[in-house]
């Protein structure tokens, strides 16, 4: 916790969490407990990987689970709902840090192997939840 340098308040990510469609809200509780689950949650804040400089934040994408625990199975489940974590970690950047876009560096991250379709993202499609209005610059 100390040595994370964003922290979100977990109030706003109640009314993001209220936000979400019910049957997301439903799916990520089964697979994670009520939110804001227990994942990277300290002193009523949520803390996020990542290095802060003016309007830069270097960050890794938030895990699929507990780093610990989490398995390439889990990370490539179309089935498994991300975390409350996950969620919120993109929509702190969103919301909070103002970003317009993100860019995700490196092969395969967890985005696009989150439940969903892979064309045509509805309001329930995990990827589109996660991003968005946000640009998502993708190199790959």
């Amino acid at each position: 916790y100390q040595r994370a340098e964003v922290h979100a308040d977990l109030a706003p990510s109640r009314s993001w969490y209220r936000a979400l469609p019910a049957s997301v809200r439903e799916s990520m509780d089964r697979a994670w407990g009520p939110h804001p689950g227990s994942l990277f949650v300290h002193h009523d804040e949520f803390s996020f990987a990542g290095h802060l400089d003016g309007n830069v934040l270097l960050t890794i994408q938030p895990p699929r689970g507990n780093f610990e625990a989490v398995t390439d199975s889990d990370i490539h489940d179309p089935l498994l709902p991300p975390p409350h974590h996950y969620l919120a970690h993109y929509r702190w950047i969103r919301d909070v840090f103002k970003a317009d876009a993100v860019i995700h560096v490196g092969t395969h991250g967890s985005l696009e192997w989150l439940p969903g379709k892979g064309l045509g993202l509805s309001e329930e499609c995990y990827p589109e939840l996660a991003l968005d209005r946000m640009v998502n610059i993708y190199p790959y």
